[in-house]
């Protein structure tokens, strides 16, 4: 049975663009507060600083990582391709970007927005020449029969109609939807994004709009001179940075004070903007150490913090982004290629490269090269380290 998956009621076309803007949740009758919505929490990427900081952390690490091409020969061993089309096209995948710059672009997107596009460029031979990162915002309209199962794209003021071929639709899977667009850690953080503006707006507009004394002083039964001349002296004494925060003794009962001056510390606004970027930091997994916040750290978790980071917030993003194109990209430049990561050395594997320089007999040298990030080699399979082999020349005489 062949499965419609893109029919016009039940495929994969989003909503009309009239209803893209709009909040979830309004304003109303009720005072609910309204909720940010998709495109609301793409941008805050360039006004939220935490957001900013969690979400350009991920895509550097990522966008820092180095790519390895494997052609696989007749027996199924990888071998390291040290030249290759692709390769040059990855380094250098179109005339406004660089290699660092496309995978940054697509992490970020899909940390964001849990979705990201790569569409193809072709010369006459019909070989690909060029790699274009596309956002969500830039797709118009989603293959589907009525439109021939081509994308609708808009770039630069540009707009192409594409066949889905040539498009590599990435994402994260939105389980209640999964052949529909995904959906982003950052989508469901749109309380603690609102709750971290407000608090933000609310510390910057007392600064800005605030006109109110510190405090003020009414003292009874004083002419106009009088008062000027407890005024000067008054100043003299408390005014400036020295003068800050000390006691203050006076020989008249008469006197007034009425603080009027917000008190941040009670209105609790920090601890809540605080627990605000908590929420947003712990949604992306990351350790307070990757982040600089060490003022709860210890010698324990700053050893494991970048571990854990690499291991349960890098990798995952980089096999989502390797199967996808090895799947799609790789097989237009041939069916034995394999595109991999680099994997970063860990504490793990630098506590085996040190049992391995103890015991090097106990470990295959292909385990070793892998340790070490280099590729396996099928010629030294079975053999282990520390091991000195016999091999015979063309002469017949043996070589160690």
């Amino acid at each position: 049975m062949k499965w419609k998956l893109f029919s016009r009621d039940k495929g994969m076309t989003d909503k009309p663009k009239s209803e893209i803007g709009k909040s979830i949740s309004q304003v109303g009758a009720s005072q609910t507060a309204p909720i940010m919505n998709q495109r609301q929490v793409v941008e805050a990427f360039s006004t939220s600083p935490f957001l900013h900081l969690c979400v350009d952390k991920i895509a550097k690490s990522v966008a820092s990582n180095d790519w390895k091409l494997y052609t696989i020969n007749k027996k199924k061993d990888r071998v390291l391709t040290q030249s290759h089309d692709l390769l040059t096209l990855i380094a250098k995948p179109n005339e406004f970007m660089t290699k660092y710059d496309m995978f940054y672009t697509i992490q970020g997107q899909l940390d964001l927005d849990g979705n990201s596009f790569i569409m193809y460029e072709r010369n006459s031979q019909d070989k690909i020449t060029g790699l274009y990162p596309i956002s969500r915002e830039m797709v118009e309209d989603y293959p589907n029969p009525t439109n021939k199962y081509t994308y609708k794209i808009r770039l630069n003021n540009s707009r192409f109609t594409v066949p889905c071929t040539e498009i590599i639709h990435l994402k994260d899977i939105n389980i209640t939807k999964p052949y529909g667009n995904g959906v982003s850690t950052s989508a469901t953080l749109g309380n603690s994004l609102q709750i971290e503006d407000y608090t933000s707006k609310r510390v910057t507009s007392f600064f800005f709009n605030d006109s109110s004394p510190s405090g003020v002083i009414g003292i009874d039964d004083m002419d106009e001179g009088a008062l000027l001349e407890f005024k000067e002296k008054w100043l003299s004494e408390s005014q400036g940075f020295f003068n800050s925060y000390k006691m203050k003794f006076l020989n008249t009962s008469n006197i007034k004070y009425i603080p009027t001056q917000a008190n941040f510390s009670d209105s609790k606004i920090l601890e809540v903007s605080k627990e605000a970027k908590e929420t947003i930091r712990v949604a992306f997994g990351i350790s307070p150490e990757v982040l600089g916040i060490v003022e709860s750290s210890n010698r324990a978790t700053a050893m494991t913090a970048k571990e854990l980071y690499n291991t349960e917030v890098v990798e995952p993003r980089l096999i989502k982004i390797r199967d996808m194109l090895n799947i799609t990209l790789v097989k237009e430049f041939g069916a034995n290629l394999i595109l991999d990561y680099s994997k970063k050395s860990s504490a793990t594997t630098d506590r085996m490269l040190e049992l391995v320089k103890l015991q090097p007999q106990a470990f295959l040298v292909n385990e070793i090269r892998e340790l070490a990030g280099l590729e396996v080699l099928a010629e030294l399979k079975g053999i282990y380290g520390g091991v000195v082999n016999v091999i015979k020349n063309e002469s017949g005489t043996n070589e160690q």
